[in-house]
């Protein structure tokens, strides 16, 4: 899924995620069809490039834990922050043995970079989620206090919709990617409504 479309969704209050009953293989589309849903390309991840790029999204997440923890000010939204880290953590300690597991796909296979077709839907996600984190790191860093609680909670809330979006549109095969895939939706559909009811309410005090 393409920032710009998630973005779009936000912009319009659109933050509401409608999760399926589970995470199943997709055909992905093509030509116009592809061009009039941008979320679309992302339907090619292999099991390798999902467990590499979630693995690098949520120790990502975790830079905006630590900046929340360190610089906030609301003991609520501290709580929250804690408690979504050590969820991200116990991820990506199964991530990292998923990534051994499926170690005899190419590193760059596993990146979506081989240049085929049909990777460059991943590729190019690749490329978005590394520039939003760095934006979001960089206005995270400028701020403290009550203003940094408020940013922290937009921009984790963002964070983990795009997470659940990858998920999603991943085309999954190995059983224990799926299941893991199936536990990370379920935690992050969680946690992002606990960060929405924060912003709903302004409860960041």
């Amino acid at each position: 899924m393409r920032i710009s479309y998630i973005a779009a969704c936000l912009a319009a209050g659109a933050l509401t995620v409608a999760i399926p009953g589970g995470v199943q293989a997709q055909e992905p589309a093509t030509g116009a069809a592809a061009a009039q849903h941008p979320h679309t390309a992302m339907q090619a991840l292999t099991d390798a490039q999902f467990v590499q790029m979630m693995l690098e999204h949520h120790q990502r997440g975790l830079e905006l834990v630590r900046l929340e923890k360190e610089q906030g000010s609301s003991p609520a939204v501290k709580e929250l922050a804690t408690r979504i880290g050590e969820s991200q953590e116990r991820d990506i300690v199964e991530l990292k043995a998923l990534s051994v597991e499926l170690k005899a796909l190419s590193k760059d296979e596993a990146r979506g970079t081989t240049g085929q077709a049909e990777h460059h839907g991943a590729a190019d996600h690749h490329k978005g989620m590394v520039q939003q984190s760095e934006t979001m790191m960089k206005e995270l860093k400028a701020k403290s206090g009550e203003e940094l609680d408020r940013a922290f909670l937009e921009h984790m809330a963002k964070h983990h919709q795009m997470a659940i979006s990858m998920t999603e549109d991943a085309t999954l095969q190995d059983p224990e990617v799926k299941k893991l895939a199936e536990k990370m939706l379920e935690s992050q559909r969680q946690e992002l409504a606990e960060l929405k009811k924060h912003l709903g309410d302004g409860s960041s005090k």
